[in-house]
Order: C-alpha cells, then sequence, then structure tokens
C-alpha cells in the first residue's frame, strides 16, 4: 500500500509543476486581448478581478491596456 501513496505523491507533484509551467507558457492573440479588455471596460471590472478570474496577472492585463487600449470601443 505504500508504494500506491509514493506514486499517487509523485504524480500529484508534477501534475502541480506542470500546470504552473503551463500558465506561465499562456500565448494569446490579439483578438482575444481585445475581447478580454471591452470585457473589463463593459462590465466595470477591475484588473484585479479579472487577473483572479481569467488566471492572468494584473501585470500583464495592465501592459495590454497600454499597448491595445486605444483600440477598444
Amino acid at each position: 500500500m505504500g508504494d500506491v501513496l509514493k506514486i499517487n505523491a509523485l504524480v500529484a507533484e508534477s501534475s502541480t509543476k506542470s500546470l504552473k509551467n503551463n500558465q506561465r507558457l499562456k500565448n494569446y492573440d490579439k483578438e482575444t486581448v481585445l475581447r478580454l479588455l471591452k470585457y473589463q471596460k463593459t462590465h466595470n471590472l477591475s484588473a484585479n478581478f479579472m487577473s483572479k478570474t481569467h488566471n492572468i496577472s494584473r501585470t500583464t492585463i495592465a501592459k495590454w491596456w497600454k499597448l491595445f487600449g486605444h483600440q477598444v470601443e
């Protein structure tokens, strides 16, 4: 039974690490970024709320506003 627990611990650790790495490697196209920014503006949402719900850093959202904010309707 101890072997099963060791294997489970290794798998859980591995999946946690890969999830963290996958979050770091996310890539958004311009259309998606503009849709997210428009959604944020339309619903009057904070960058903090957007970052938590979409799992994107607040810094990234602020950078998007600087780059694409003038294109948001």
